[in-house]
């Protein structure tokens, strides 16, 4: 840090003051342009970035003596800076701008310019995943594209820290817009499960994949759905070590409760009621939920005595559970 200072500090003022002309204003310019990119990577000030995306852009727009001017390597430079400044400053219209032009790349053989095609589209799915936080653009397509492209990356042979860094941002997409689950789940859930092969051990992408199943479950009530959701919540429930696992019960719980809600099967009834009973037993008693879980159970055990061949007697949890 301190020779990248000093280096910025002893060339920056020559490497200005030689004229638009000359053959090494280019050279020196963005040399300037990548010092400052990499000392904002220590120190994370903002004015070290602006200054790195006005050099790489002077650099783009220069007249070039040299045999090959690889405008495409440093139009990256310039969209990377402009990403990095959106998941700092949240600005909008660099939203906007980043997502074109990770686009345009994409069209582009950036293997001939040096820029690894990989990165475009992780970055991408970064940019996306910001418009759907910032609620931007249409969070439906944006999902949807961020899914499309975590695929592509995932039958890439990309590093397992890469990958687990696109697919939380996918998650957090999700997240983003629960509810919504209606029109792009399946898209999602596919993903997911391919996430899920590549990074078993990851509680993030279980719980998410559990709960995209949870969503599809409440439109579609398919018997697979549960059983592959539950399944995955088993396994993080009974996996080694002290990760907390309240809210992979809790999910299970409520899968459990949906499925006797939807079908009013006696047995389905039986399986809440255990799912309810392991929750409240790993849920200490200061927890503020834990007298919640308590009516829960109980609303399930008087539940044995109601009319199951009479659907409009099926009752449902109360809505501070479900909440």
């Amino acid at each position: 840090l301190h020779k990248l200072t000093t280096d910025i500090s002893k060339f920056q003022n020559p490497i200005l003051s030689i004229p638009r002309s000359h053959p090494l204003r280019v050279p020196g310019v963005q040399a300037l342009a990548k010092a400052r990119f990499e000392r904002y990577e220590m120190l994370y000030d903002l004015d070290d970035l602006n200054q790195s995306i006005l050099r790489f852009t002077e650099a783009m727009f220069l007249p070039w003596h040299g045999p090959f001017h690889n405008i495409v390597e440093i139009f990256f430079s310039i969209t990377l800076g402009l990403v990095h400044r959106v998941i700092k400053s949240r600005q909008p219209e660099d939203v906007t701008h980043s997502i074109i032009y990770l686009r345009y790349l994409r069209g582009q053989s950036l293997e001939a310019f040096n820029v690894p095609p990989n990165h475009v589209t992780e970055f991408l799915v970064y940019a996306l995943g910001i418009q759907v936080e910032m609620k931007l653009g249409d969070a439906r397509q944006d999902i949807e594209e961020m899914a499309a492209l975590c695929q592509e990356l995932l039958k890439s042979d990309m590093s397992t820290t890469s990958v687990t860094g696109f697919i939380e941002a996918l998650i957090q997409a999700v997240y983003a817009q629960a509810g919504g689950w209606a029109e792009w789940h399946d898209k999602v859930i596919e993903c997911l499960r391919e996430a899920n092969v590549r990074l078993p051990d990851s509680h993030d992408v279980s719980m998410a994949l559990a709960g995209s199943l949870y969503d599809r479950f409440h439109v579609a009530c398919s018997n697979d759905d549960y059983e592959e959701g539950i399944t995955i919540l088993d396994k993080v429930i009974r996996a080694p070590g002290d990760r907390p696992t309240e809210n992979a019960s809790l999910l299970a719980t409520l899968f459990a409760q949906a499925r006797w809600e939807f079908c009013g099967k006696p047995e389905y009834l039986e399986e809440a009621i255990y799912r309810m009973r392991t929750l409240l037993g790993e849920t200490s008693l200061e927890n503020s939920r834990h007298s919640t879980f308590t009516h829960g159970l109980a609303f399930l055990q008087a539940s044995r005595w109601t009319r199951f061949d009479d659907p409009d007697t099926v009752p449902v949890f109360p809505d501070s559970f479900l909440g």
